[in-house]
């Protein structure tokens, strides 16, 4: 059959006169709700200026319920999209601008802003390390994407599962998707164009795609916009599979051209948001989507900001196993510079994020409603990179086209996460650094506690005169930042880099970088750069950061590059070692050893007939200091202690004053150095300690809270000093901040000594080093590596062919259905049942999972399983019963029936 006798239909549309319901919003409170068509006038003056009085739209004006058809193929037996050849054509996208009737050019600011360079790069500029390692390594796998295809711009995207990493750009024939070996970077299936999964409208795609892993769900979502029809063509996967296991198409009419769309996962709907006549916003209804059903969705509108003939919001996207907490809207966000969205009025000392509410009621679409702003105060950021409206600002060596910096939305993914004690959002958006048009990265994070969203932390990354744009940010699991972005200027050409943080550096600062993914080669002659990133997190382990994106390659073209990376203090090695004994990302199992056909492949993955337990991993290595926080107080019986002034630098808050700064980090004592004005003071608390093999790493935590003379703190071990810390460090260790040291060159199992001294000299005040709980961990130890046992099972499946032939609506059945499970284990396994013509596998007529049951054999009674969808060609056909590993799909073991029709 062909893969579009392969689809089928699998739900119907709503009636006729239902498919598009223009509905009237109902007033909400004081407040006035209107209808799409009456909701141009722009937001009120105090909403613009600054202050907190969102309001509220209520009752969705587009209403829509979409048929599903069902793909049922195999993605690796999809036609592949044809290379690109120098004389072939290059297709351009157009960038769309969507200006309001009423549209106003901004005027001059009535305030104007007094600063020229970005306030928060001092912030930036003052951050030092010291000699501590740095934490954020090269990527650690770093391989070629889809390479240019001549199409402009690329709109490069990806996201990670549990097995694979797929990209998405835009091709000349619309969206295509690759699905890649997120162990080696190996294609597994595609390229291959969307086109191929959809029917009518979205059978003919033009681009702007999406893809998205819903963790909570383990599926896929894919998407794109038709070449006519203003539809968004969305796919979500039918199981964890997404080759072998089948889609679900969906076919969404939009009121305008969906331009630009994004979505985001969340725990109600799918939202989106897309550039039109208005902001639209959208809810796609996620539940029926995941199970096959017809599904609804439903549209809103914020209001137009004035400048920006481009207007989009940013839908929440989430991370991590937590969901938002019950009832959470669905939360969107947009940008705002006050001196170019209302400049009569604009605060010269603040801009704006914006935090839009989309509370959906899928039952009942009068009572969804969307909320906003919530405004929160940012620092100043500047919107105008060659003004709000030319597509070419950023240089590129050599002259000629200069980059866009799409500077109107903040860039694809809004990142959020629920770490339990609070809920973040994560950003970022381009800004002019310097007021002659230098682009930098202002990336920010938002916090909650339960009532409203605040600013935790912003930043703005550009150190040195290179243009960085384009980025995407994302947090790990444990709380640690990366962002990553595109890098031009005259002299480089268009490169990629990231940057991050670790959750306890200074707040606002980027210190964990800058690491190139890959130098750009080449110019682009186009000026339409990307249009988006995507920076996303593993679902596996919760650490690892992978990126996507287009950079300048030989021949004045694009290629794509996609590299994963990670901070060495979350969660252990990327990807870890086949053969270790560890279970590590993209592994099913590790029985320490690297060879295959012993149940654990070479790769780490089970092999057919086998069932593997799981590692035990090794206990960590416990602290090889000796009362690490001091405790043991004084005298101590673990260290000693000395002290000009004071006999011994260790305190407690009853022996001590604070010295301007918060005492212990944990405990009762800590160790105080300083604190004489005018007097020289010298203290030291030192101990002796064995290092094994293995402990490569000295962390602690230092404060320099009161600064009035000069002096220094060092850490050394047997006399080596491996940290200096001095006054001017105060700015990074205003409050307690972790230090990281290398000390493998000690790790040799014999004794040491590790020393802390300080030396603060006569001045008008004190000079204060607070340090508190040092850590040396030893190697882990324990664990055992995976035990794999062979598994034995049996099939058996007779095909009920009393027929001579079969036509449209008959039944194909069996006499015979029975597996049995002849190792007595519980194991997650597949039946599947295939009809074939030949040994071309056509058509997959059932497939579900289940844990085989712990007896010897199951028997079915005759069964209907398939309405045949057209006659069958004369010939011998095979029914095929096989019993696969749902992930692998390694057959274990199989039956194949075959059945004449005349």
């Amino acid at each position: 059959m062909t893969i579009e006798l392969r689809q089928r239909l699998r739900g119907a549309s709503l009636c006729t006169a239902a498919l598009l319901i223009m509905l009237s919003a109902v007033a909400v409170g004081e407040e006035p709700v209107t209808s799409i068509y009456d909701r141009k006038a722009k937001m009120t003056d105090d909403a613009l200026a600054g202050a907190n009085v969102p309001r509220q739209y209520r009752g969705a004006t587009v209403v829509y319920s979409s048929a599903v058809t069902a793909f049922e193929g195999d993605l690796r037996e999809l036609p592949k999209v044809a290379g690109w050849k120098p004389g072939d054509p290059i297709k351009e996208i157009p960038r769309r601008n969507n200006r309001q009737e009423d549209y106003v050019q901004p005027g001059p600011p009535a305030n104007p802003v007094k600063w020229e360079i970005d306030p928060l790069l001092e912030r930036q500029a003052a951050v030092t390390r010291g000699t501590a390692i740095r934490t954020f390594d090269p990527p650690e796998l770093s391989f070629p994407g889809t390479p240019f295809n001549g199409v402009t711009p690329a709109d490069p995207v990806g996201d990670v599962g549990a097995n694979y990493y797929v990209q998405m750009t835009n091709t000349s024939g619309g969206s295509a998707f690759t699905f890649y070996d997120k162990n080696n970077g190996a294609v597994v299936a595609g390229p291959s164009t969307v086109d191929n999964l959809g029917s009518s409208q979205c059978a003919s795609g033009l681009g702007d795609p999406v893809v998205l892993y819903d963790e909570s769900a383990g599926r896929w979502l894919i998407s794109e916009f038709s070449s006519f029809g203003n539809r968004l063509c969305v796919y979500v996967s039918q199981t964890g599979n997404p080759i072998t296991g089948g889609w679900y198409a969906y076919n969404f009419p939009a009121t305008n051209f969906p331009d630009y769309p994004k979505y985001g996962v969340w725990s109600d709907a799918y939202y989106v948001s897309s550039n039109e006549n208005q902001p639209a916003a959208y809810a796609l209804e996620r539940n029926a989507m995941l199970n096959g059903q017809a599904a609804s969705f439903q549209r809103l509108t914020a209001p137009s900001l004035a400048g920006f003939g481009f207007q989009a919001l940013q839908p929440a996207d989430i991370d991590g196993s937590s969901a938002p907490p019950a009832g959470s809207p669905g939360y969107f966000m947009r940008h705002r510079d006050d001196e170019v969205h209302n400049a009569g009025s604009n605060n010269p000392g603040q801009d704006f994020l914006e935090v839009w509410e989309f509370d959906v009621n899928f039952s009942n679409p009068a009572l969804s409603s969307l909320t906003g702003p919530f405004n929160i105060a940012v620092t100043e950021f500047d919107s105008s990179l060659c003004g709000l409206f030319s597509f070419s600002c950023f240089d590129q060596p050599g002259g000629g086209s200069d980059l866009d910096p799409l500077r109107e939305v903040i860039m694809w993914r809004l990142q959020y996460r629920n770490f339990g004690s609070h809920e973040s959002l994560v950003g970022n958006l381009v800004t002019d650094v310097n007021g002659n048009d230098r682009g930098g990265v202002r990336w920010f994070e938002l916090r909650r506690t339960g009532g409203n969203w605040s600013l935790h932390q912003e930043g703005t990354y550009s150190p040195d005169s290179d243009n960085r744009f384009m980025g995407s940010a994302a947090m790990d699991g444990d709380g640690n930042l990366a962002v990553a972005y595109s890098v031009s200027s005259t002299a480089t050409f268009p490169s990629l880099r990231y940057a991050g943080r670790l959750a306890t550096d200074p707040q606002g600062t980027l210190p964990q970088g800058e690491v190139s993914l890959i130098e750009g080669t080449g110019r682009s002659n186009s000026n339409r750069w990307g249009d988006y990133s995507s920076l996303n997190v593993d679902p596996v382990d919760e650490c690892t950061f992978w990126y996507t994106m287009q950079y300048g390659a030989v021949g004045n073209v694009w290629n794509t590059q996609i590299g994963r990376f990670k901070f060495d203090s979350c969660g252990g090695p990327v990807g870890g070692t086949c053969g270790d004994g560890e279970l590590q990302a993209g592994e099913t199992c590790d029985d320490g050893n690297g060879a295959g056909g012993d149940g654990c492949s070479a790769s780490c993955q089970v092999e057919s007939g086998f069932v593997c337990t799981d590692p035990i991993p090794p206990s960590p290595g416990g602290n090889l200091v000796a009362d690490p926080g001091f405790e043991g107080g004084t005298p101590n019986p673990s260290w000693n202690e000395a002290s000009t002034n004071f006999g011994t630098p260790l305190c407690d808050p009853v022996s001590c004053s604070f010295g301007g700064g918060t005492g212990p980090l944990s405990g009762s004592w800590w160790s105080f150095f300083g604190g004489v004005s005018g007097v020289l003071e010298s203290g030291s608390v030192d101990q002796d300690l064995v290092i094994p093999v293995g402990a490569d790493t000295l962390t602690f935590w230092l404060e320099i809270p009161a600064v009035n003379t000069t002096g220094s703190v060092t850490a050394s071990i047997d006399g080596n000093v491996l940290f200096t810390a001095t006054q001017a460090d105060a700015p990074t260790y205003a409050v307690y901040d972790q230090v990281s040291l290398d000390i493998s060159a000690f790790a040799d199992g014999g004794v040491h000594n590790l020393s802390f001294e300080s030396t603060t000299n006569p001045g008008a005040g004190p000079l204060n080093f607070m340090v508190d709980d040092i850590e040396i961990n030893g190697p882990a130890t324990g664990g055992s590596p995976s035990v794999c046992t062979p598994i034995s099972g049996d099939v058996l499946c007779d095909v009920e062919s009393t027929q001579a032939s079969y036509v449209t609506g008959e039944q194909i059945g069996l006499s015979t259905l029975r597996y049995a499970n002849l190792s007595g284990s519980s194991l997650d396994t597949r039946l599947r049942l295939q009809l074939s013509y030949s040994t071309f596998f056509t058509a997959n007529l059932i497939d579900f999972s289940f844990v085989l049951p712990d007896t010897a054999d199951f028997d079915v009674a005759p069964l209907g399983l398939f309405n045949v969808s057209s006659s069958l060609p004369r010939g011998t056909w095979t029914f095929r019963c096989a019993l696969e590993d749902p992930v692998t799909g390694a057959v274990q073991a199989e039956d194949l029936s075959n059945f004449e029709v005349q």
